[in-house]
């Protein structure tokens, strides 16, 4: 089950223990549109608490965290 759950993991890269740390001014920059790579590449990889889905969660300001929820895209026949 690990080996299964550590290889959906990108190379070269550990999941993060702790929220990453943003500041608000980066949070105004978030739009509804934006894609989870495009939060990603703004606001820098984080933890993820998502359960079958991407949650990400960040620290803002050292003051409150923010959780940001992405589903999973559905393919259409």
């Amino acid at each position: 089950m690990t080996e299964e759950i550590l290889s959906l993991i990108p190379e070269n890269k550990e999941p993060l223990d702790t929220p990453t740390q943003v500041t608000s001014e980066q949070i105004k920059e978030l739009t509804p549109t934006m894609t989870r790579e495009d939060v990603l590449s703004l606001l820098g990889d984080t933890q993820d608490v998502g359960s079958g889905i991407y949650i990400y969660l960040y620290e803002v300001d050292q003051q409150y965290l923010l959780r940001i929820p992405f589903g999973q895209a559905m393919k259409h026949n």
